[in-house]
């Protein structure tokens, strides 16, 4: 699906948010007379860390951002514990990479 990329956070590791649009076709049946008549459109996004010169999909987990961050997994660890965000949240989500690329 088209759509573009939005840059949260730059740095070492740069968060950034693919936002896209899909197209549901309608389903109404006529012989039925059932379903859908409307055309829908369905806002998404997807999460994507870059880095080394490549965009990787990235679902917003503890253990998923420990695992991307192991250089500086002990630091990102304690602030995990201390912090407990959302990581659901785009704005705890966005303040965690940046903490990392201040390290």
């Amino acid at each position: 699906a088209p759509g573009f990329f939005e840059i949260n956070v730059g740095g070492r590791l740069t968060l950034a948010t693919f936002h896209k649009i899909d197209v549901r076709k309608p389903t109404y049946n006529v012989a039925v007379d059932a379903g859908d008549k409307d055309t829908r459109l369905i806002a998404g996004a997807d999460r994507y860390v870059l880095h080394n010169g490549k965009a990787e999909k990235f679902k917003p987990t503890k253990k998923a951002l420990l695992e991307l961050m192991q250089d500086k997994s002990a630091e990102m660890a304690a602030y995990l514990k201390a912090n407990d965000p959302d990581l659901k949240s785009e704005t705890a989500l966005a303040s965690g990479f940046t903490y990392y690329n201040s390290l």
